[in-house]
């Protein structure tokens, strides 16, 4: 167990609220967070990161039942994507899973999204965020009114 420890359970729960976590264990980070995207919408989770840490970044979220199919056809009913910025990634329309490792990040600011790309049922799809590294919330950016 961590030593610093923001958890909204007991130990030998079976459920865990995992909303805004945070888990801290020599200079590594855990950042959870859980919410819900509507179809096209994109959520993003702006994080501090430091290097000299992997970061990694796993999407998951409960799919609702849908048809067996075969071969390369994608079998999710609600499709979830995961991107970190600017990087390129390909998007997996067959799992419910979704990760991006990067073994040697470098500092900034890295803006994390989910976006729901396809939704078969619902109007929108809860899932659970995880992401590990030396990370830190991002300071929010500052405003500056200017006069006209």
């Amino acid at each position: 167990m961590p030593a610093r420890s923001r958890r909204r359970c007991r130990a030998g729960a079976s459920r865990c609220s995992t909303t805004r976590s945070t888990f801290r264990a020599t200079g590594r980070t855990r950042r959870s967070s859980k919410a819900r995207v509507a179809l096209g919408q994109t959520a993003t989770l702006h994080l501090q990161v430091n290097a000299g840490t992997p970061l990694k970044a796993v999407l998951v979220w409960t799919d609702p039942p849908g048809t067996v199919s075969t071969g390369t056809t994608p079998n999710l009913v609600n499709d979830l994507d995961l991107r970190i910025g600017s990087l390129p990634s390909q998007a997996d329309h067959i799992n419910n899973v979704e990760v991006i490792s990067i073994a040697a990040p470098t500092s900034g600011t890295y803006a994390i999204d989910v976006t729901a790309a396809r939704l078969g049922f619902g109007s929108k799809q809860s899932y659970a965020l995880v992401v590990t590294g030396d990370v830190s919330e991002a300071p929010a950016a500052r405003v500056r009114a200017v006069r006209h």
